[in-house]
């Protein structure tokens, strides 16, 4: 049978038990000790969420309400979980750290610095906004539904570009120029160039070879 704790015996003088938590229901838990059974709130200040097996610390207040303050020993390796009254929580399983929140806010005046042997990121959206952003990375793998770029100015200095595609589109509005060392394009179909002025220009031979060639 449940029962406040207005009839202590034990430390009635001070206000304090000390009991095992047997289970809980939403906000109140039910705690067995050496005079009975009691509920029992768990208290503002008591951070670290308990856990059923707890041996716990309780403070009566002067109606008879009990509240656990503190808990003392833990019988099993359960990870400790600090919980706050909006529903964050957090949280360190193993060598994990774990931060539950409906929002999360990381602010630093100066630097803010992330370092680990691997970064894994997974959202519905992500937003990022700097002034300068600096990219260094041996190996970059990038797999992408759509990809919009919209730059002032872009430019890029590379070795070697291999690009496949099904269909390319560009457009220029002014100019477009090529200094190549050299430029080889092969067509497996047909190839059509057409422009108000076309001037084609060689130091030493110009070579046209088909079947039919026809000028004019």
């Amino acid at each position: 049978m449940y029962d406040h704790a207005s009839h202590l015996s034990l430390n009635d003088s001070t206000g304090m038990l000390t009991g095992r938590i047997e289970g809980r229901i939403d906000a109140i838990y039910t705690l067995r000790s050496t005079h009975g059974v009691y509920q029992a709130h768990k208290a503002v200040s008591c951070l670290i969420e308990p856990e059923t097996g707890d041996t716990v610390l309780c403070g009566k207040d002067e109606v008879g309400h009990l509240f656990i303050l503190a808990i003392l020993m833990r019988p099993n390796a359960t990870p400790s979980k600090i919980a706050f009254p909006d529903g964050v929580s957090v949280s360190a399983p193993g060598n994990r750290f774990d931060i539950d929140a409906e929002h999360v806010a990381i602010q630093a005046n100066d630097t803010l610095q992330l370092a680990g042997r691997s970064t894994h990121l997974d959202a519905d959206e992500t937003v990022m906004r700097t002034r300068t952003f600096s990219l260094f990375s041996s190996i970059l793998h990038a797999g992408v539904g759509i990809a919009e770029v919209i730059a002032e100015s872009l430019d890029s200095v590379c070795d070697r570009v291999v690009a496949r595609s099904k269909c390319s589109y560009r457009y220029v509005e002014e100019l477009e120029q090529a200094c190549l060392g050299r430029f080889r394009c092969l067509v497996d179909g047909s190839l059509f160039m057409r422009g108000r002025k076309a001037s084609l220009n060689a130091e030493e031979t110009v070579t046209i070879d088909g079947e039919e060639v026809h000028l004019g």
